[in-house]
């Protein structure tokens, strides 16, 4: 799914359509949950996935 995923932002952005509705499917996915390989490729795009994922990103509430 991650890739399909990347894949239509990808071609949205390349034709100049709207990007919203892949973007918003990427960051809406659990970094934690996304299989990607074990590369460096990998361990990079699921840190990507991390710092654009909102539940990631909020303050530690005390």
């Amino acid at each position: 799914m991650l890739y399909k995923t990347l894949y239509r932002l990808h071609v949205a952005h390349l034709r100049g359509h709207d990007v919203d509705e892949p973007l918003a499917r990427l960051i809406a996915m659990d970094p934690e949950r996304v299989m990607a390989p074990d590369t460096e490729d990998g361990r990079r795009l699921r840190e990507a996935l991390r710092r654009i994922h909102p539940d990631k990103n909020s303050p530690a509430h005390p």
